[in-house]
């Protein structure tokens, strides 16, 4: 299985990676990024590995990645990765669909 990202996705993944290169140097800026990516991977091996999230959408699943939420959707022939949070940020007061 494949995965594809949102707009929202995008714009996460770019704000985690300019704010790692401010606060701690390009090498851990990619190292993150490699990180992020190996973990959308695992979601495409194991598409189940999520929690369910009734309380976002009856199809939105989330799975903590160090200090990210990952939230996606399990579609026919990918996964589709709706946003990445901090840990600390509420998803309800994020649009996450």
């Amino acid at each position: 299985m494949r995965y594809s990202l949102s707009e929202a996705s995008i714009g996460d993944i770019e704000g985690i990676y300019r704010y790692t290169l401010t606060q701690f140097g390009t090498a851990q800026a990619v190292a993150n990024h490699g990180s992020l990516e190996q973990a959308f991977e695992r979601i495409c091996e194991y598409p189940q590995i999520g929690r369910q999230r009734p309380e976002i959408d009856e199809l939105t699943r989330s799975l903590v990645h160090r200090s990210h939420t990952i939230y996606y959707e399990i579609r026919a022939d990918h996964i589709f990765i709706l946003r990445i949070l901090h840990g600390q940020q509420d998803p309800m007061r994020h649009q996450i669909r």
